[in-house]
Parts: structure tokens; C-alpha cells; sequence
């Protein structure tokens, strides 16, 4: 079944049902739709025969049925439906969000209703953007509703459509002449309807700019009989000019033979400076976010050059002192032996320091290099567990192992060395004097070697677990704090462990009840 147009008034509404930049559909009392605009059949990628006769609501996502169920019942009760926000299917199987409204059409019996639906998906995810802090939309969310609500709730009788609409409506003859236009059109214009109808052509209310674009919609209208959303700046009486959306179809006599246009133009104004806007500080951001990353990167490498020179005059200090302390320069008393020892330490210390920090630069400027050759990963944890154990024997700290034998492993013999050795002293520092616990486990997991480091020291709590690895992050960053360090280790050994595929984090049940570090390997 299809709406009848039977007079002019309803010639006029189904020449505005054709042109309207919304997604227009008629219903009968059952919801089934009877008739549906060429825009609607663009944008779901439906034809026409296709939809009429069927249920409108085998086209809405299962979740908003009900939504959309109930609002047709109030639209049937009061002759006016409720503005509702649905997710609606394209022929493609693609979704989006539709602010959807309805009249009843006159006094006709059967009754019949008229839906208008705009798509707001883009809105609907900025939206939610504004809610995460990126961008400010409610207030054009609001005004979008308020708008979408006047255009089809302003007046139920559709015949005075035409000159209600908040879109700007004018007709046109075939050689550009405005035979007709709205109150819309006159008030956005600051014109009368008298200074307009027979007397002005489209090209008088266009501004200069958009000449190019009017040509090539007057071209696209010839060769397809419509247009749609093609952005076009208008002038006003008073020379001021401003952003619409035009669309427009054929009007067509009875005999078939075009009488010229009818269109619709929409103020984009707000959302055109809006759009604007975002462009200009996402523009701003992108070149405060090169900025910082030029910065970063200039202090990595300012960094890793000061690293480098730091370690130049540490060599001959380490020499010296050992040439001293093996008495080549002659005998030491006791006490000069003492604070050479300490020198000694102290210079040791230092030369970590340098390293750790040689090594956290390397990483973060991707250039640490790894020597992988296949390695008997099995050995490479014992020897360096054997090579601490004076350590632990010295803090009377028991280490437990279960480690598979024989696991061969593609990897840097030296770098995994230096993870065992950073996860292993800091277990020791961490764990009680003469009651510390570390258990060692090596095992294989499908396509992983998996290492697990437990201790039972201090512990960690759950929201700082992932931050251990972040680069000079200290747990306890207290001036009075009982374990000293830079906070570099843990970072290096998730840059060892990403350059060889793997994957390192950090479990803890809280405090005071232990660690365990976790490692995967590819196998």
C-alpha cells in the first residue's frame, strides 16, 4: 500500500518528503511500511520494493524493539510519537544510530504515520568522547534533539510542512528562478517573501565562494535528478554569509516533464565552527605531541651521552685503586687498606649506575642490540644463581630451585644472565635478613619456557604491580626508605625480555607477603 497525493497541498508534502535531508518512512497502524524516501533507500542500501510491506521494526536492533515498540504505541494513542534514540541494520549489516519521531498523517482511516529519522552515529561517538574529557558536545547534542523534535513535532498536520520546516526550502524553474520558499528561508535570509518568489534566482542568495560548488550541483541535479549533503555558503541581505547542507530532487508534472527543483538547506553554522575548532587544537596537540617527542628524544640522547662520558674517567680510578690495593706503589697500612676497599666499592657501585643507565637509554631509543645463538637456558640460571650464592649465604637466604634440564633456548647469553641477576638481588634485597625465602622455577608451557622468580619479602600492592617496571619507579620513594637503588632494573629487564619476544610481569597477594616476577621466553 503507498500514501495517496491527491491534491496540491499533498503534492507539496510528497515533493518535501522526497527532498528531506532525513530518512523519511510512512507506516500503517501495524507498522508495516507503506512508502520511503530515495534518501532512506540510499543510506540502508535498500530498493524500495524490498521494504514496502514489511515490518519497520525487522530493521531495528534486537536491544531498542522495545524502545522503538513503545513509542509507536504512544504515537498511536496520541496521534504524536516520542523522540527516541534506536540502533537500526543496513542492508549490509551495519549499524547506526537514528533519532527517530513520528506523526500521525491528518485524519486518514486507516491511519496512517509519518517517521522521520536522522542518523546522529557521529555525534552519538563524540558524545561519549566528551564524557572521557576529549571534546565538549552536549550542548550540540542537546541542540540537535531540539532541532530534530521541532521538525517534526512542531505541527501534526502535514500539509503545513513545507513552511514550518526549520530547513531552509525553496523551489525552483529549471532556469534557477525561486517560484516558492519557507518562513525558514525568508528569516535565515533577512529577505521577505515578496522581495524573493519570481524575482530572485538561487545564484542572489549564494555566496561568491560557493559559486563552483552551486555549478556543480546544478550539473549533478541535471545528470542524476538530485543532490545530496553538498556543503554550500549562503548570503544574506545584509552581505553576511554562512555554512548549509543543500539536497534537492526533481519536481516532475504529471506528463513526466520536469518543472524544476525543490531544495533544502540546512544551517551547519554551529557545527561548521565546532568542526573547526577540533581541527585547530587537534592540530595544536599533534605539534605539542611532536614537540614533546622531539624533547624526549633530544634529553635520551643528551643522556646517553652523558652516560657515555661518565664511564671515561671511572677506568683509570678502578685501576689505580687496584694497582694501589695490590701495594704496586708500596705497602698499605691497615686503615689505608680499609678506605681504599671502600673507594673500590663505591666506584663498583658507580659503574652499575652507569651501565643500568647506558642500558635504559639503549632500550628507550630502540638500539639495544641482543647476540641471539642457541644457549642451554637451564645453565645460564644455575651458573648465575652459583655465582650469588655468597650473597645469599652472607644474608643466611635459602633459594630453592626446580629447574628443568637441558632446555635449549634461543637467546643473549649475557642478557638473560643480567635479568636472573637484577630478578635474583633484588629478591635478596627485598627479603628477610636470615629468613628470606627464593624459590627458582624453569619449566616449559606450550610454545614458552616459563622462569619464576618467588620470594617471600616485603610484597607489592596490587595498583603498583605494573608501574615496577616503569624506568626510576620506587615503590617506597621515601628519604628514609630501607632498600636503596635507581629503580632501573626491573625497566631493563622488560626491555631484555621484549627484545626477545617474551613477556615479563609482576604478581603479589600485598604487602609484607612476597613477589613473584613472571617470565615467558619463546621456545
Amino acid at each position: 500500500m503507498k500514501m495517496g497525493f491527491q491534491n496540491q497541498d499533498e503534492n507539496r508534502f510528497r515533493l518535501f518528503f522526497e527532498v528531506s535531508p532525513n530518512l523519511m518512512c510512512t507506516l500503517d497502524s501495524d507498522g508495516i511500511i507503506t512508502d520511503i524516501n530515495e534518501r532512506a533507500l540510499d543510506y540502508i542500501g535498500y530498493k524500495k520494493e524490498e521494504l514496502v510491506g514489511k515490518s519497520c521494526f525487522d530493521f531495528i536492533e534486537h536491544n531498542y524493539k522495545k524502545v522503538a515498540l513503545d513509542g509507536f504505541a504512544q504515537m498511536q494513542k496520541t496521534g504524536t510519537g516520542p523522540l527516541i534514540e534506536i540502533l537500526l541494520i543496513k542492508k549490509n549489516g551495519a549499524k547506526f544510530y537514528g533519532m527517530c519521531s513520528g506523526v500521525r498523517l491528518g485524519k486518514k482511516d486507516p491511519p496512517e504515520y509519518i517517521i522521520a529519522i536522522q542518523d546522529i552515529s557521529k555525534l552519538h561517538d563524540m558524545l561519549q568522547k566528551a564524557e572521557e574529557g576529549e571534546i565538549r558536545l552536549k550542548d550540540q547534542y542537546a541542540e540537535l534533539k531540539k532541532t530534530h523534535e521541532s521538525l517534526v513535532l512542531a505541527e501534526k498536520k502535514y500539509r503545513n510542512l513545507y513552511d514550518i520546516s526549520p530547513d531552509m526550502l525553496r523551489t525552483i524553474t529549471p532556469d534557477e528562478k525561486i517560484i516558492d520558499c519557507n518562513n525558514a528561508y525568508v528569516k535565515n535570509l533577512g529577505y521577505t517573501k515578496e522581495e524573493i518568489i519570481g524575482k530572485a534566482k538561487a545564484v542572489d542568495h549564494t555566496a561568491e565562494k560557493s559559486y563552483g560548488e552551486l555549478e556543480k550541483s546544478i550539473a549533478e541535479w541535471k545528470k542524476n535528478g538530485k543532490i545530496i549533503n553538498m556543503e554550500i555558503w549562503m548570503k544574506r541581505k545584509d552581505g553576511s554569509v554562512f555554512p548549509t547542507l543543500l539536497s534537492g530532487t526533481n519536481i516532475y508534472d504529471e506528463q513526466g516533464r520536469l518543472t524544476g527543483r525543490t531544495v533544502a538547506l540546512r544551517d551547519i553554522t554551529e557545527l561548521y565552527y565546532s568542526r573547526k575548532k577540533i581541527e585547530e587544537d587537534q592540530a595544536k596537540l599533534s605539534e605539542q605531541y611532536r614537540a614533546l617527542k622531539n624533547a624526549e628524544r633530544a634529553k635520551d640522547e643528551f643522556l646517553a651521552m652523558v652516560t657515555h662520558e661518565l664511564k671515561t674517567p671511572l677506568v683509570p680510578i678502578q685501576g689505580y685503586v687496584d694497582m694501589t690495593l695490590a701495594e704496586k706503589f708500596g705497602p698499605l697500612t691497615p686503615t689505608q687498606h680499609e678506605r681504599l676497599e671502600i673507594v673500590k666499592h663505591s666506584t663498583e657501585s658507580m659503574q652499575k649506575l652507569i651501565s643500568d643507565l647506558f642500558d635504559v637509554q639503549k632500550i628507550e631509543l630502540g638500539q639495544l642490540k641482543l647476540e641471539k645463538k642457541m644457549h642451554n637456558l637451564s645453565e645460564i640460571i644455575s651458573n648465575t644463581i652459583s655465582s650469588l650464592k655468597p650473597l645469599t649465604d652472607k644474608n643466611k637466604i635459602e633459594i630453592t630451585t626446580y629447574i628443568k634440564p637441558d632446555i635449549a633456548c634461543i637467546c643473549d647469553h649475557t642478557r638473560i644472565s643480567q635479568v636472573m641477576t637484577n630478578l635474583i638481588l633484588n629478591a635478596i634485597n627485598f627479603c628477610p635478613k636470615e629468613k628470606g625465602s627464593i624459590t627458582v622455577k624453569l619449566d616449559k608451557e606450550e610454545q614458552f619456557y616459563s622462569i619464576v622468580v618467588k620470594d617471600n619479602g616485603t610484597g607489592i600492592s596490587e595498583d603498583k604491580l605494573d608501574k615496577i617496571f616503569v624506568r626510576f619507579y620506587q615503590v617506597d620513594t621515601s628519604n628514609t626508605r630501607d632498600h636503596k637503588g635507581t629503580g632501573l632494573g626491573l625497566s631493563i629487564c622488560k626491555g631484555i625480555i621484549d627484545g626477545h619476544g617474551g613477556k615479563i610481569w609482576a604478581k603479589s597477594e600485598g604487602m609484607g607477603k612476597g613477589t613473584e616476577i613472571h617470565m615467558l621466553l619463546p621456545a
